[in-house]
């Protein structure tokens, strides 16, 4: 290295004779050997900028190592909603749950009816996808005839929640047959065909007493109750 060759003071790097600004970081302050104090200002400079440049690189790979460690940002913009299902799809899945065959099921066992639906969207007292129950015991009523409208009893339980029942008769008789105007009757009372509360001689020849989540409805043998269900309102 040539007594003329000059360095410079910021990053120590070798240049022309000629040179007054550095290529490298176009600092202006340029020396020549022949200028550094016995060698020190020339071993300061060096360390000076291998310093810098390492420091400098391990910026650079930590910026580095975390770019590559941080996980990818996924759109959300690119998911989509899963479909509502329809009110026929949501009745199809009732039915499957609950083994039925169609949306109304009517099954009676010796002395037990029962009637089984599913709806949607869910009433009140429903279960949340939409099924509900209501079973119907008969009971023959002793002392009364058929022109006294009171010789069956209905026992109709509506479970726990329901608080009333919508029930329908189907009337059949010497070929005639006619279906009855829905009739309310509520929990724990005990009520003719059309609704009328029955009186204390009829109550009183029930067979059995209601339970708290029944309600009886008194006909005659040629009546028959087609249809019962939870009534909301």
């Amino acid at each position: 290295m040539s007594d003329q060759t000059k360095i410079c003071t910021e990053c120590g790097l070798d240049m022309p004779a000629a040179a007054r600004v550095c290529s490298h970081c176009g600092n202006r302050e340029l020396k020549r050997l022949s200028e550094r104090l016995g060698g020190n200002w020339l071993i300061a400079t060096v360390l000076g900028a291998v310093l810098t440049t390492c420091i400098g690189l391990g910026i650079n790979h930590l910026v580095s190592s975390k770019s590559a460690a941080a996980p990818a940002v996924v759109s959300t913009s690119a998911k989509q909603d899963a479909p509502v299902p329809t009110p026929a799809q949501q009745v199809a899945a009732c039915e499957k749950a609950h083994t039925m065959s169609q949306s109304r099921v009517v099954r009676t066992s010796g002395d037990l009816t029962t009637y089984r639906r599913c709806v949607w969207p869910a009433g009140r007292y429903d279960d949340p996808d939409g099924y509900s129950t209501v079973s119907v015991q008969e009971a023959a009523v002793d002392g009364f005839s058929e022109a006294d409208g009171t010789t069956e009893a209905s026992y109709i339980d509506l479970g726990a929640e329901c608080p009333a029942a919508l029930i329908r008769f189907v009337f059949g008789s010497q070929g005639e047959s006619h279906t009855s105007a829905p009739v309310h009757v509520v929990k724990g009372a005990e009520v003719l065909d059309d609704g009328i509360a029955a009186d204390s001689v009829v109550t009183r020849a029930l067979p059995r007493y209601p339970t708290v989540n029944e309600a009886v409805v008194f006909h005659n043998d040629n009546e028959a109750l087609e249809d019962a269900r939870c009534d909301e309102g």
